[in-house]
């Protein structure tokens, strides 16, 4: 059924129908899709309290497991992510599902951005080994590569950044991100040689910011003593890159000032009478 916008007013019209028709078979399918409609609307707090109502008056529903995700993922689009992370986990403890691997992701990524790195690997691990598509692969492997390098896991976060090279230009900036945590993991296990190469391989090839920070941390940390001798050094080196960023600025800059000064001319009250 295609609700087109209107699955908040359908969601209370099969509310009134089901109170007067609790015996009929279809409702339970037909408030699955009113829960589904309200979630692709972006009406995510009804979703989440839809899809909350279908598992307590379903509990044994073929639907079980995509209920309890877009439940999860309903209440965390719509900001308390505290429940929906509880209805991730409660997902967790059911049967394995593609429903249950994007749930281990959430789970990871959400436990990632909250700094709880050690939680968060397990979950990515598995959501890496099970990932449906490359791009969740891609986040996955990103995920473990950073939840690694913070536990101090070096040589695993090594591995991982390896491992994300080899699914370059899937996201955006992910290889240069490999190749800066590499080179910081391999500084870390004292192999100054191989961060060195590393992150010329990094400034030579990417101009992005990863590349900027890059030129710093090799001579503040790699090349101390020519430093020393040069303070400006990693400064000069990173011209390039930061010429264009300068330029990304300028460029946002203007074209701000144009759009200002669009809505000045379109907002202004027109005369009713000429003055002249």
């Amino acid at each position: 059924m295609a609700l087109q916008g209107r699955s908040a007013e359908f969601g209370d019209y099969l509310a009134r129908y089901k109170g007067a028709n609790p015996g009929t078979g279809n409702v339970q399918s037909l408030e699955f899709e009113a829960a589904k409609s309200l979630y692709f609307d972006k009406n995510y707090t009804q979703a989440a309290i839809a899809f909350e109502n279908y598992l307590r008056s379903y509990p044994q529903s073929g639907q079980r497991a995509d209920a309890f995700y877009f439940a999860g993922d309903a209440y965390v689009l719509a900001g308390d992510v505290e429940k929906g992370l509880g209805f991730f986990r409660q997902l967790e403890k059911e049967p394995s599902s593609p429903q249950r691997a994007r749930a281990m992701q959430k789970i990871g990524i959400i436990e990632l951005e909250r700094g709880n790195y050690a939680a968060a690997i397990p979950y990515l691990e598995s959501a890496s080994q099970n990932a449906r598509s490359k791009v969740e692969e891609v986040e996955a492997v990103q995920g473990l590569m950073i939840a690694n390098f913070e536990t101090k896991n070096y040589q695993q976060a090594i591995a991982n950044a390896e491992r994300l090279m080899t699914l370059d230009g899937i996201i955006p900036e992910s290889t240069p991100k490999a190749l800066l945590t590499k080179a910081k993991a391999q500084r870390e296990i004292n192999q100054k040689s191989q961060a060195e190469l590393t992150l010329q391989n990094l400034v030579a090839d990417h101009k992005t910011i990863q590349g900027a920070e890059a030129c710093i941390y090799w001579h503040f940390h790699i090349r101390k003593k020519e430093t020393l001798i040069n303070p400006m050094m990693p400064f000069l080196i990173i011209q390039d890159h930061l010429q264009i960023m300068i330029i990304g600025m300028a460029k946002c800059f203007f074209y701000s000032l144009t759009i200002t000064k669009r809505l000045e001319r379109t907002s202004r009250p027109k005369l009713l009478w000429n003055p002249s």
